[in-house]
């Protein structure tokens, strides 16, 4: 069974854990919050990257725009080095294409 775990700095009230099937694979999906704090953020992110195959971050800025510059936000950016042995995501980039594609949807319909 693969394991994929989300740590976000929202509310630790909304965790889940849920096992499912998915394209004949079994899943285990876990939400863990840590109600802001970045330090249970790394806490969670050593503990997990030697027990789950994935890892996403959640509620973090991947990154920032000014003018025509790029930024990474630096608590991300230190977040994620915490993580060295599974794939890490923000799902930031998923995020931009995801706003992009319903500003176009909402265009074509207006």
């Amino acid at each position: 069974m693969k394991t994929a775990v989300g740590i976000s700095l929202g509310a630790g009230d909304q965790d889940f854990a849920i096992d499912a099937r998915f394209l004949g694979h079994r899943f285990s999906v876990r939400r863990l919050g840590t109600n802001g704090s970045t330090a249970k953020a790394v806490k969670l992110l050593r503990h997990w990257q030697n027990h789950a195959d994935a890892i996403g971050l959640g509620v973090v800025k991947d990154s920032y725009r000014i003018g025509a510059q790029r930024l990474i936000d630096k608590d991300t950016s230190r977040l994620s080095r915490v993580v060295t042995r599974v794939p890490l995501t923000t799902g930031a980039r998923m995020a931009d294409i995801f706003l992009e594609w319903a500003v176009r949807h909402t265009q074509n319909e207006l």
